[in-house]
């Protein structure tokens, strides 16, 4: 059985990107191939450094610049052999956020 270090990933953005890591285990004393997906596009999971067996740490990334202020939530997938897969919930709270492409200067005398 696959299992994380945390029950969800929470990520407070402003203009920029966040990023957190986990930890994913197994049971049992054989190491499981692990795979990682996402099912949305602002976020984004990789698995850090050449170990591609558990244990395993998997960075997860919510690229905000183009969502506009509110609460986000997506899941990364974990996979690895014939486990059933691991899914965590993650959470994005975008406030604040500017997009300087978007701001007009004006100066009065």
């Amino acid at each position: 059985m696959l299992s994380s270090s945390v029950d969800t990933v929470i990520l407070n953005s402003g203009a920029t990107s966040q990023s957190a890591t986990i930890q994913i285990t197994a049971s049992g004393s054989t190491a499981l191939p692990v795979n990682v997906t996402t099912d949305q596009t602002w976020l984004t999971a990789a698995i850090q450094g050449s170990v591609t067996t558990t244990p395993a740490t998997i960075l997860v990334t919510a690229n905000s610049i183009s969502l506009t202020n509110g609460l986000y939530s997506g899941n990364v997938t974990v996979t690895g052999g014939s486990e059933q897969p691991l899914y965590v919930p993650v959470v994005l709270v975008v406030s604040g956020a500017i997009n300087p492409s978007g701001l007009t200067l004006s100066s009065r005398r």
